[in-house]
């Protein structure tokens, strides 16, 4: 509890710095009825104006056509503000200028499940926990309960390009189900023959390091989702060493930052993506390589017992702020659209490009289409069968500063540093942040 209570005042305040800017822009003591009396009003958070707003948006009117006594005000946030005001509220333990509907990153939920316990309502009741995928249930679910509605998730794939490793002498069916060291062969020839570089790596960016880990089944937390599990961790270990082999191989490209990734892309500099499935509608901007793409699974790590060729890397989902009025409202609006609609869920396939770890995906029609710019490929089909494999984890309450650790460690790492002392003093550095049991 000491650990708790020292995180939840640290938290509080690196929040308070950004008070002045941070003012809700609806007042939990407003959340209740409209100016029209007869209708109720809730509010939804949430970032991304083309994807979780558009999604909030759409079920909006959606619940309303239905429900013509409620109001939903969706009011568009950034990522950071979302988490700066939700920071601050749930540690002073005040709750007025919070929405009833929050979005909130799955590798961040669990600091408030754990940290601040009661803030986020139990969602049980609106949820059948056999119509979705464990390993994105897992993130938000507490002795049995689960506290969130899933949203978007990003199974993983390998975008390739078609052309170019035909110039190695290669087919797609030579990129079926392979490890690591084989991909890496791979792009040491494509590299030769064609100049391009096989995989990207974004500065500051520790996406595969995440898809590395969850495909073995392990995080930088053991299952009781606190203590830690990085000193010593063959598959963290393992994960470093395909990092270094694969910047060894002089087969990536590193970009300075997103913007320079997307014109890499666009500029026909990569011969493999190995990222979430959201990354294809980045991809499919460049018009122009329509018909030059398709899709295969991830490599998997060779020497890891039990590594698959899956994984998972982000993903965000709904939740209910409990002490702001009208929460039951609200939990009946995520029950009626997120929760339960499948004919939604299958709508907005088309309309955001959501995977959204529902069992039902596979036979949604939606993703029974073929996509002409990935070669007429069902790909949502194969996320759907893929996301089948991926290995349930705990990423407990400190995943994004550990990742700054790991990030700062992994550099001694590429210059030649042993991995086993960056392990421990990964470990070492991560429990000065509360994350130990």
């Amino acid at each position: 509890m000491r650990i708790r209570k020292l995180l939840a005042l640290l938290l509080a305040a690196a929040a308070a710095l950004c008070l002045p800017a941070c003012g809700g822009s609806t007042s939990g003591s407003n959340a209740g009825k409209t100016a029209d009396e007869s209708k109720t009003e809730i509010t939804a958070w949430a970032w991304d104006d083309n994807f979780n707003v558009k999604a909030l948006r759409l079920a909006k009117e959606r619940y309303e056509a239905e429900h013509p006594d409620v109001t939903l005000t969706v009011i568009s946030q950034s990522l950071n503000d979302v988490v700066q005001k939700l920071n601050t509220a749930f540690a002073a333990e005040s709750y007025d200028g919070l929405p009833n509907i929050v979005l909130i990153e799955d590798y961040r939920v669990g600091g408030y499940l754990d940290v601040f316990p009661g803030s986020l309502r139990d969602l049980s009741s609106i949820i059948n926990a056999d119509d979705w995928m464990p390993y994105k249930l897992s993130a938000f679910t507490r002795d049995g309960k689960i506290y969130g509605v899933p949203f978007d998730s990003a199974v993983c794939g390998m975008f390739y390009r078609v052309d170019f490793l035909e110039q190695a002498g290669y087919t797609g069916e030579d990129l079926n189900n392979i490890t690591w060291s084989e991909y890496i062969e791979i792009g040491k020839k494509v590299k030769e023959a064609t100049g391009v570089s096989m995989l990207e790596q974004t500065s500051g960016d520790l996406t595969l390091m995440k898809i590395l880990m969850q495909s073995a089944g392990t995080w930088y937390v053991n299952e009781d989702n606190t203590s830690l599990n990085i000193a010593g961790n063959p598959v963290i270990k393992e994960a470093m060493q395909v990092y270094k082999d694969l910047m060894d191989a002089g087969i990536v490209m590193n970009f300075p930052g997103w913007d320079e990734k997307v014109r890499g892309i666009q500029n026909g500099d990569l011969a493999t993506i190995v990222d979430g499935c959201w990354i294809s509608a980045t991809i499919k901007t460049a018009e122009d390589q329509s018909g030059k793409w398709a899709l295969k699974p991830i490599p998997r790590m060779d020497h890891v017992e039990g590594a698959v060729n899956a994984s998972n890397v982000g993903g965000s989902s709904w939740y209910v702020v409990d002490k702001v009025a009208n929460a039951d409202v609200a939990e009946n609006f995520l029950k009626e659209t997120f929760a339960s609609d499948t004919g939604f869920l299958n709508e907005l396939v088309n309309e955001i490009g959501l995977f959204s770890s529902h069992k039902s995906d596979g036979s949604f029609t939606n993703y029974e289409a073929q996509d002409a710019f990935f070669g007429n490929q069902k790909i949502w089909e194969d996320f759907a069968a893929w996301a089948e494999l991926v290995p349930q984890v705990p990423y407990g309450i400190n995943t994004y500063n550990i990742d700054d650790i790991v990030e700062e460690e992994l550099q001694t790492v590429l210059q030649g540093g042993d991995i086993d002392a960056a392990l421990s003093a990964i470990e070492s550095r991560a429990a000065q942040i509360g994350q130990i049991g």
